[in-house]
């Protein structure tokens, strides 16, 4: 394995108040080294979060392009706006994440979440290490520091990956699961990857009346109510 170069920079907007912060910088090159080797080196998108008041302060290159968009762009279409490209079942995870982070019940959280990307209909799987940021430089002090890969990437890049994914048995069918028609399997599925009751319809060329319903049987047999801990559900199960 190619090891890390000794100085890792990002290059961030241009706040260049940022940029000469030593403890940020600091900090940016020890996480990226351990990264790094638990990631063979695939590329990080890295950006800082003021959690309080729900603002990207900056990001680098890949973290806009995540996004295909520039960070005033991403501030300007808002925090809810980024929630919105996230699974309904990762949402929630995040936003408690957040939320215990703003009230400095932690310091530091991971986690993994499917994002939907511009111009990609699929559900796509991401790795984020947050990081609380203690510094003397007010404008970051307290922030979060986010580093993120892009784990589909990781797969199809490292075959040993791959090929733990590919041993993985075959669990026995959920016996709830079990109890669902394949007409309700088909509507928790498409709840599953974040699609509206208009939007299910479409796909399943049903009346949305008939959607509602389904969905009501779903509920009782699961004994699951909202529409978020079904999505929850069917993405734990991999239905």
């Amino acid at each position: 394995m190619k090891k890390p170069d000794n100085k890792i920079k990002f290059e961030f907007d241009n706040n260049s108040q940022i940029k000469d912060d030593k403890s940020l910088n600091e900090m940016i090159e020890y996480e990226t080294k351990l990264l790094n080797v638990i990631f063979n080196e695939i590329p990080l998108a890295v950006f800082i979060y003021d959690c309080e008041n729900l603002k990207q302060i900056s990001a680098n290159k890949l973290a806009e392009e995540r996004f295909n968009c520039k960070l005033e762009e991403i501030n300007k279409n808002g925090y809810i706006w980024f929630l919105n490209q996230l699974h309904p079942a990762d949402e929630k995870k995040i936003t408690n994440f957040i939320d215990d982070f703003i009230k400095k019940k932690i310091d530091e959280f991971s986690y993994v979440y499917r994002l939907k990307l511009p111009n990609n209909n699929n559900w796509q799987w991401f790795y984020c290490k947050a990081i609380r940021i203690k510094s003397e430089n007010p404008e970051i002090n307290n922030c979060l520091l986010g580093f993120s890969v892009d784990l589909e990437t990781i797969i199809h890049n490292n075959k040993s990956v791959a090929g733990l994914l590919d041993i993985i048995p075959i669990t026995e069918k959920n016996p709830l699961i079990a109890k669902l028609s394949k007409r309700e399997e088909d509507v928790l599925h498409l709840i599953g990857e974040g699609f509206s009751t208009t939007q299910i319809a479409a796909k399943l060329s049903i009346t949305k009346n008939t959607v509602n319903t389904h969905q009501k049987k779903i509920t009782q047999k699961l004994n699951i109510h909202g529409k978020f801990l079904l999505a929850d559900y069917a993405a734990k199960n991999k239905i």
